[in-house]
């Protein structure tokens, strides 16, 4: 990572796995009832957010190494070693924001403590704005922000953003299925009198062809995901929270229609078909997904809590 991650002292993650586990005679083991997530903890020194940094696997990541790490995710294969650590906690004895620094949570569940927080009107996020599902798939909820800060101070804004939904794939292309009824052929016969060739009628034109395949519907978009905010020294802290659910993906257009019928058979064996029929009309299109929801936000600030949807 490069050295604009101001980073403390970090230490190695620890998967910390919360739960009773209790031995049966003959040393079998039993699963807890009401197992609580792995939560992959990591005690950090102090943190400056100073540009757009991201919250990848447990790790707190710049841009550039976003993208190397996805790539190298995409040829990675699955091991039971791998951890599987549902929250991430960052545990910091400073952490600031400089103005126009961002931190993207990018839907985890995310803890962090820190002693003291001082902001210049830096955010945190849980996507960037412009984020959307891919084709085909629902948008990402916000997941769950935890912030719990000892002494605050300047201005922090939270923005609680669901996923945009992805949009509908494509329609089917038209086939055989699709395809309009032939015309009807010409009676047979009458190509010559008195040995005279008559000019050969055509057959009738093919039938209009089918109309074509729905389109698929867009995605549903994130909802917002929830926030807890805890600031136990407040007085020259202010904060804003946004939530924005994410919008339903855009429903794909219809398929083209299916190909116009063969035309008929001329009455003669030198005679022309019939021309063929129109093609069908375009299918109907999709749906528009359905947008998220705002979900719950608190804040306790000097022991007094608010909590508004």
């Amino acid at each position: 990572m490069k050295g604009l991650l101001k980073y403390g002292t970090l230490l190695t993650s620890v998967a910390v796995l919360v739960g009773c586990v209790e031995f049966k005679n003959g040393g079998e083991e039993e699963a807890p009832q009401n197992p609580q997530p792995m939560v992959d903890v990591q005690p950090m020194g102090n943190l400056v957010v100073d540009r757009t940094l991201y919250v990848f696997e447990g790790k707190i990541v710049s841009e550039e190494d976003l993208e190397f790490l996805k790539f190298k995710k995409e040829k990675e294969v699955e091991t039971e070693s791998k951890s599987k650590a549902e929250d991430f906690e960052f545990q910091f004895d400073d952490l600031r924001f400089e103005e126009g620094g961002v931190l993207y949570t990018m839907g985890a569940n995310v803890r962090i403590h820190a002693k003291t927080l001082s902001s210049a009107n830096g955010r945190i996020a849980t996507f960037p704005e412009e984020k959307k599902a891919e084709t085909g798939k629902n948008g990402r909820d916000g997941g769950h922000i935890f912030l719990n800060i000892g002494l605050a101070t300047g201005a922090l804004r939270i923005e609680m953003r669901g996923e945009a939904g992805g949009d509908g794939h494509s329609a089917n292309e038209p086939d055989d299925r699709l395809k309009g009824p032939p015309g009807v052929d010409r009676k047979k016969g009458g190509c010559e009198r008195g040995g005279i060739v008559l000019l050969p009628g055509e057959g009738e034109q093919g039938g209009q062809g089918l109309k074509g395949y729905p389109g698929h519907d867009g995605k549903r978009g994130g909802s917002t995901g929830t926030l807890e905010l805890i600031v136990d020294d407040s007085a020259g802290f202010s904060h804003l929270i946004e939530k924005t659910p994410g919008q339903g993906g855009i429903g794909s257009r219809g398929g083209r229609g299916g190909a116009g019928g063969d035309g008929g058979l001329s009455n003669c064996r030198v005679g022309k078909r019939g021309p063929q029929g129109p093609d069908g009309n375009w299918g109907d299109g999709g749906n528009n997904g359905a947008p998220g929801e705002k979900q719950t936000s608190c804040v306790t600030k000097n022991k007094a809590m608010t909590c508004y949807n």
